[in-house]
């Protein structure tokens, strides 16, 4: 039988199974899901963005979620570490399962999920916070830096990104601009 580069027959013969714990078994090979989605479907108000997905994801193994644009495929990976919270009027139906465990229960620590389950994007996707607190928020997840030391780094990690034009608040960078380049790039008249 011919093989992936990952070992897994080419064709997966009859003997695969998949229960709903997320067990898999190949060829006599057990493997454990490390994540679950069972019947989960993400709405935004009554906008329904995906349906009803089953799907076991299984540690140091690659998953593929294929389809065009639109069909709901970041969604869905945004529900994955619950970024979706972070849009007003999302909701999640059914249950995504980490270890065992549903990270949408009340009582889990959604920083703590979003330390176990990283995403990195195709395309920069920001918390909707500032660039200071999007900057900072690794410092601030996993280390105990003071409020002159969170200053000094993230200043040091936005001068080594490229030039810094403007340094201040959101509020005060959106309606009082001190450098014109700063209002020509907000008005999109630059970038």
């Amino acid at each position: 039988m011919t093989e992936t580069a990952m070992g897994l027959p080419l064709s997966i013969p009859l003997a695969a199974v998949v229960s709903a714990a997320g067990v898999r078994t190949i060829a006599g090979n057990e493997l454990c899901a490390k994540m679950t989605l069972e019947k989960v479907s993400v709405l935004y108000e009554d906008f329904v963005a995906v349906t009803g997905v089953r799907l076991p994801i299984y540690a140091n193994k690659i998953t593929a979620i294929i389809g065009p644009s639109g069909c709901g495929k970041s969604t869905l990976l945004r529900s994955l570490n619950r970024m979706n919270d972070l849009i007003p009027g999302s909701r999640l139906r059914g249950q995504v399962l980490l270890d065992g465990e549903d990270i949408y229960a009340p009582r889990v620590d959604v920083v703590d999920i979003r330390r176990r389950v990283g995403m990195v994007f195709q395309r920069p996707n920001p918390f909707p916070k500032s660039i200071y607190d999007n900057v900072a928020y690794g410092l601030r997840l996993y280390g105990t830096l003071s409020r002159p030391e969170l200053d000094k780094t993230v200043e040091y990690s936005l001068r080594r990104a490229g030039e810094v034009i403007e340094f201040n608040t959101t509020t005060g960078i959106f309606t009082k601009p001190k450098d014109k380049r700063t209002e020509d790039y907000i008005t999109g008249r630059f970038g």
